[in-house]
């Protein structure tokens, strides 16, 4: 069985300027209650995505599975992290 994480912000950002549809925003932020379907709650620790960013290669994928938006091996996609948020991302998708 495939192990899949997903995540819905209501913190995005979506701006089509040309040929281009920009979505940024917070994929998560820190030290904050979330509840994950209805049955669990996690909190994410400053620093929990450090490693991970520029290391892995992430996909933006509509609804977690379907069609790829953008991703960060391509250079469509740029994750980062502040005190605000943890891979907080940026990503631009051509239209």
């Amino acid at each position: 069985m495939e192990k899949r994480e997903s995540r819905v912000s209501t913190s995005l950002e979506v701006r089509a300027e040309d040929d281009a549809v920009t979505v940024e925003g917070y994929a998560a932020v820190f030290d904050e209650d979330t509840v994950i379907g209805g049955q669990w709650m996690e909190r994410i620790a400053p620093g929990a995505f450090r490693n991970a960013i520029g290391r892995d290669d992430v996909t933006f994928l509509i609804n977690h599975k379907g069609l790829p938006l953008a991703r960060t091996r391509s250079g469509t996609l740029e994750l980062f992290e502040n005190q605000h948020g943890s891979a907080a991302n940026n990503c631009c998708a051509w239209a």
